[in-house]
Order: structure tokens, then sequence, then C-alpha cells
């Protein structure tokens, strides 16, 4: 046995069988960063069109009830965003955020710029607080907050928004 370990051509392949070994390791550890990071863009990219769609919902369902046309200023917009009661005039799929029990599902809210609450999904996690303003930038800010991975986008006047989602299901 002895003699095994001492021949060159077993101490040469046992170091390509470790070089190799090393090299399908960090091929692993790669294509699991891929995975990790491909899982997180479609995460994003999902709530970045829920809100989008939310948005449009809410426009479409606050300017049947108010025929006035252009919304007016901050009251007008804080008034509409108050009155969504329930979910009836939404999209079958926005509806869970008026659910309390649909945990799972992707949640939104909304401030002003005092940090006030305009509308906070029924759905959202009791943590939810105002998140601080982000730096002006167009894009949303992406963020894992225990669990939940959330989008925060400013806009204009301090008004923030947030949608969110657990992703503890989805971890790869």
């Amino acid at each position: 046995m002895n003699s095994l370990f001492n021949s060159v051509r077993w101490r040469l392949q046992l170091w390509h069988a470790l070089i190799l070994l090393g090299v399908i390791a960090a091929l692993c550890v790669l294509a699991y960063r891929l995975a990790v990071d491909d899982r997180r863009e479609r995460i994003d990219r999902e709530l970045e069109s829920f809100e989008r769609a939310f948005m449009r919902s809410f426009w479409d369902i606050t300017s049947r009830r108010n025929k006035d046309g252009v919304p007016g200023g901050r009251d007008e917009l804080r008034e509409r965003f108050r009155s969504l009661a329930d979910g009836a005039e939404f999209p079958l799929e926005m509806r869970d955020l008026f659910d309390p029990e649909a945990t799972e599902n992707i949640y939104i809210a909304f401030w002003d710029g005092n940090g006030q609450t305009l509308f906070r999904s029924a759905n959202a996690p009791e943590s939810l607080n105002c998140p601080k303003l982000p730096p002006p930038n167009p894009d949303p800010q992406a963020r894992m907050r225990g669990t939940f991975r959330e989008l925060v986008q400013s806009g204009p006047r301090g008004f923030r928004s947030l949608v969110g989602r657990d992703v503890s299901n989805d971890r790869v």
C-alpha cells in the first residue's frame, strides 16, 4: 500500500483529482450565486410590475369616482388613497391587498412627505414602518428586511411607496 503512494503516477493522479474537485466546487458555487441573483431580479421585476399595475388601477378607480379629471393637490391625493376601503373595484390579482390573511402575497404602502400613511394594504406585515427617504433616484431601491424583499421609491415632495413580499419560501 505504501508503494502505491510512493509512485509518481499515483501522486500526479491524486493532485489532478484534487484540482478537478476544486474546479467543480467553484463551478457549483458560481451556479448557485447566479441562480440566487436571477431569482432576486425576477422578484424585483414582479414587485415593480405589480406596483405599476396597482397605480394604473388606482388612478382608473379614483378617476371614475371623481369626474373632475386631473387630481388637485396633496389633500386630494390623500383623500383618494384613504377612499380605498375595499378591493371590490380592483382586479382579482390585487384583492389580496385588502385581505389581512393573505400574508404570503405582495403588499404595498404609501406615505406622504411627513411620513403619514396614505395607504397600507391589509396584508402588510405589522413591522412595516415608513422607510427613510431614499436618495433622489428614479429607480426603486431594493432591500431585504428580514424575510421580506421590498422596493422603496421616492416621488415628488417626499412621497414614498413601498411594495414587497415574503420570500422565505422562494429561497434557493
